[in-house]
């Protein structure tokens, strides 16, 4: 496999619009520099726009608050699912989050769990309370920051086991911190700075004689993190020493990023936990090593074990290959969501947000319940069974394709709860020179102050990624004149600007790049952005296909049957409605694509568009786009019974001895509609290998 990947390397600069060579994964960020383009004065009607190609060179992005952004359409309905059901009673279910009673949370002053999971479900918690500026599940939250503020003793230290030298661990800590900033941020408590200013003085000392360890040093880009968020607020120059003295020891993932290192076995979580790393000591000191080791280190791992869905392949161990029936972990996937949307504001690449929203319209809704009351462990990207019982996986405990409460080992379960709405959060950010940037696109609304002091409020109305034109609202309390940085998909081809309905034209609207509107903007104002989606086909493992439209990853349907499993391991007190699942195929799943025209992809499916409601759920029911394609059964591609999965994906084109006689219409969905499925499909036709297997 390891071959496969290092051969495809060579392969990779052999794409066009139709047909891309894929390394291990697709939708990687980019490597080019940010440097701005040409500037075009539009004159128009009352106004005129001053677009600039490329202009994030000189500007700084800045997080909003929670509750800046706020979601809308079906985009709110997955925040509200979340509310409504799991997070919303969370604190009744998971013994780990009680809030009476003595075993209660240690987080709570209880003799009840004492390390990560009462600080991930408050981060997540807290997330999603502000976005939704839901007062319900902001009382809830308000008890665990009253505690821990509370908490903290004269040296500084704080938590359950601020007293407790022996037991005290930096790494539970680290959630909680950034569940404090985001809370200072949303709320304006003025208790939070001097709190985290008396801790981290307390940090500097205590590091010296209690170094960062276990998953602290692994995880030490968290509190760097943290720090940096206070050094933004007072602009203490001595916590930049800290951050220093943090990276110091910090596991060394600069070797780790080496091609060749990727090779040893790391936590999945670990792995896609670090990429925040780097873009932090970028922005702190500088220096170019950081930035070229962040973009080196993902090249890396994504030609090695990456997936088509944006994540990497570590079931629990990665780097593990490319094979489509390895796993990736739901804490790997929100905890990848978290480290893009930092990387987005401090290095202002556009590519950043194409990979950001690869995981969050992708990989994130399939690894949940569509009902928002639970969650799976591990996914594959060709999965035929998601039931009880082992799949292969690196650690398997014989649930881990399991959907429901707690769907694995519970750590995902506390830790899932941030990945909608800190994502809905980053959707926008302010820019040093006075405007708004967009980060990914969907439903939405931004609310910010910009210009001279003039409050402004962008309606962003899109089915994106499922439909192709995002219109941009501009309400605004008085005329005036600032930036509204949008962005052109990496994928996308031959865009479409216009501003008040008028086609702006003779402008470079290039993809994966930023674009700066400059305007004096009035109230009413629009701008809208067509972005034209073009079938793309990926080649991967064994030669076999992936099926990209736009933004959207597809996958060959199978029918899901679920049933309910009487399944509690852990003793939770689950309500009524709480159940786990086990699924298994109703249809058969072992095609091939037949004759498959690779000159022409488009010319392979007929698209079929649904109507999108404010409900949609990620269920193939709700599905707003169709492929249908013409298939052959491979007659001799059967499960591995041992572990109950797809096997290896044949060698393509499928040679006709091994092929059915019958063709049958078959349907793609997208991915994230998805619980079984195949992405990465054979195919039949007389195309030349591109790869082949070794004898």
């Amino acid at each position: 496999m390891k071959r496969f990947a290092l051969l495809l390397l060579t392969l990779c600069m052999l794409t066009t619009s139709v047909l891309t060579v894929g390394c291990g994964g697709d939708g990687a960020v980019t490597t080019k520099p940010i440097s701005e383009g040409a500037t075009t004065v539009i004159p128009m009607q009352n106004k005129q726009v001053t677009v600039t190609e490329n202009n994030a060179a000189n500007v700084s992005f800045s997080p909003l608050a929670l509750g800046n952004v706020k979601a809308q359409s079906w985009l709110k309905n997955q925040l509200r699912l979340l509310a409504d059901n799991l997070t919303g009673n969370f604190e009744q279910i998971s013994p780990d989050c009680a809030v009476e009673g003595g075993n209660r949370s240690g987080w709570l002053g209880g003799s009840g769990e004492a390390w990560e999971r009462g600080t991930y479900y408050v981060r997540g918690l807290v997330s999603l309370a502000y976005v939704l500026e839901d007062e319900s599940l902001i009382r809830k939250a308000q008890k665990w920051i009253d505690w821990t503020l509370q908490s903290q003793t004269e040296s500084g230290a704080f938590g359950p086991y601020a007293d407790d030298p022996k037991n005290f661990d930096w790494w539970p800590l680290m959630p909680m911190l950034m569940a404090l900033e985001e809370y200072c941020d949303a709320t304006g408590d003025a208790r939070v700075v001097p709190f985290l200013e008396k801790y981290f003085n307390y940090q500097k000392t205590a590091l010296q004689s209690k170094p960062l360890s276990d998953w602290g040093a692994a995880r030490g880009g968290d509190n760097i993190f943290a720090v940096w968020w206070l050094y933004e607020k007072n602009g203490d120059k001595s916590l930049l020493d800290l951050c220093r003295l943090i990276y110091r020891q910090t596991d060394p993932w600069q070797a780790a990023y080496d091609q060749e290192a990727w090779s040893r076995s790391y936590h999945i979580v670990n792995v896609e936990q670090s990429f925040k790393l780097f873009p932090l000591m970028y922005a702190l000191t500088g220096e170019q090593v950081y930035l070229d080791t962040y973009y080196k280190g993902i090249e890396n791992l994504y030609m090695i074990s990456g997936r088509q869905d944006g994540m990497s392949n570590g079931d629990e161990h990665a780097p593990r290959g490319i094979a489509s029936v390895y796993g990736s972990e739901t804490c790997a996937v929100v905890e990848r969501m978290l480290c893009d949307e930092i990387a987005l504001y401090l290095l202002r690449d556009a590519s950043i947000a194409d990979h950001l929203e690869n995981i969050a319209y992708n990989a994130l809704p399939q690894q949940l319940l569509p009902d928002g009351r639970g969650q799976v462990y591990f996914t594959m990207q060709n999965q035929i069974m998601a039931n009880l019982g082992s799949h292969g996986f690196t650690s398997d405990g014989g649930d881990r394709s399991v959907y429901g409460v707690p769907g694995g080992y519970p750590c995902c379960v506390h830790n899932y709860h941030m990945g909608w709405p800190l994502f809905v959060a980053s959707m926008w950010m302010s820019t040093s020179d006075g405007g708004v940037a967009a980060g990914a696109y969907g439903p939405c609304t931004v609310t910010a102050t910009v210009g001279n002091n003039t409050k402004l409020t962008v309606t962003e109305t899109t089915n994106y990624p499922y439909e192709e034109t995002v219109l941009l609202k501009i309400g605004a309390d008085k005329t005036d004149t600032y930036p509204i940085y949008v962005r052109v998909p990496q994928w996308c081809e031959n865009a479409v600007l216009r501003i008040n309905s008028r086609e702006i034209e003779g402008v470079g609207l290039t993809a994966g790049a930023y674009i700066c509107l400059t305007a004096e903007w009035e109230d009413g104002d629009t701008i809208e952005l067509t972005f034209p989606q073009k079938l793309q086909a990926v080649i991967t493992e064994n030669n076999s296909v992936s099926i990209r439209y736009g933004a959207v990853l597809f996958a060959l349907e199978i029918e899901e049957k679920w049933s309910e499993l009487s399944y509690n391991p852990l003793n939770w007190n689950l309500p009524q409605g709480y159940t786990s699942y086990n699924i298994t195929p109703a249809s058969d799943w072992n095609y091939a694509l037949a004759d498959f025209d690779f000159s022409d992809i488009e010319k392979n499916f007929t698209v079929t568009r649904n109507s999108i409601s404010d409900n949609m759920r990620y269920v193939q029911s709700d599905a707003p786009i169709i492929l249908t394609a013409s298939a052959v059964k491979v007659k001799d591609w059967i499960g591995n019974s041992t572990t109950q999965t797809a096997g290896t994906v044949p060698v393509s084109p499928v040679a006709k001895e091994r092929l059915s006689v019958k063709t049958y219409t078959v349907r793609l969905v997208p991915y994230a509609f998805s619980r079984l499925r195949l992405t990465m499909i054979p195919w039949t036709g007389s195309e030349q290998l591109l790869w082949k297997p070794e004898s």
